[in-house]
């Protein structure tokens, strides 16, 4: 009797796995193929109305956030971020690729969403000081609110692959040009001391985002007693001898 034909599978998850065929120790053949997403029942659309597509999305997201933050993107499953929104697998899929196309897409959305907020709130009249405290108090009002999402974004940037980090990076400089302009206009006008302009203006961004970063340590100080300390380092530290 023929020795049987053994199949051995490299991975039990969606998306690209290797069979190998095998009598006894020959190896009869190889493949590539493709495990698609498993199809289960959708429980979100029974006795309801079909959810629109913009708010699963943003289920998705928040779920995402929410489950990413508490247990890092390394061990968060797809299947952790599907049972938090609340909708199967499979139809998570239809919206995402894989976990890094989901990164990518909180980042830049959290990005995107600061760098609107800030052009929004953010007036250019005034003398340089005063605007680089209005500048302080902008960004902190957002940090209150999404100090989170600034958390993960932070922490799980250096994951992204590099073009998709690139883009990123991209907006950010975007946000930090508003924080050189200021810098710079002071120096101009005699209000601020000539420094370097780009350092300057990182730093003094940066600074505000520690409020984030360091959130579980500092969060218990109010937006309003940050901002007046920071306004202190910052304008005071710029100010022209």
């Amino acid at each position: 009797m023929a020795e049987p034909v053994i199949v051995e599978v490299a991975a039990d998850h969606v998306g690209p796995v290797r069979v190998v065929l095998r009598r006894g120790t020959e190896t009869m053949a190889e493949l590539t193929t493709h495990v698609p997403a498993p199809v289960e029942p959708d429980t979100e659309s029974v006795g309801a109305p079909d959810t629109p597509p913009q708010e699963r999305r943003g289920r998705i997201h928040n779920a995402a956030c929410d489950v990413i933050s508490r247990k890092g993107l390394a061990a968060t499953s797809m299947r952790d971020i599907a049972n938090a929104a609340g909708m199967s697998i499979g139809t998570m899929y239809r919206y995402i690729d894989n976990k890094d196309d989901l990164l990518y897409h909180i980042t830049a959305d959290c990005m995107e969403e600061l760098f609107e907020y800030f052009e929004a709130e953010l007036t250019q009249a005034g003398s340089a000081p005063s605007r680089m405290d209005q500048a302080i108090r902008v960004y902190l009002s957002y940090i209150s609110a999404n100090h989170r999402y600034i958390n993960l974004v932070y922490r799980e940037t250096k994951a992204l692959a590099d073009e998709p980090r690139a883009r990123i990076y991209d907006i950010e400089r975007r946000f930090i040009r508003h924080w050189t302009q200021i810098i710079q206009d002071g120096i101009d006008a005699g209000e601020f001391a000539d420094v370097d302009v780009d350092l300057a203006a990182n730093l003094a961004y940066f600074s505000c985002t520690v409020w984030a970063l360091r959130y579980w340590n500092i969060g218990n100080r109010s937006e309003r007693e940050v901002g007046d300390l920071l306004t202190k380092f910052i304008v005071n530290g710029l100010a022209a001898p």
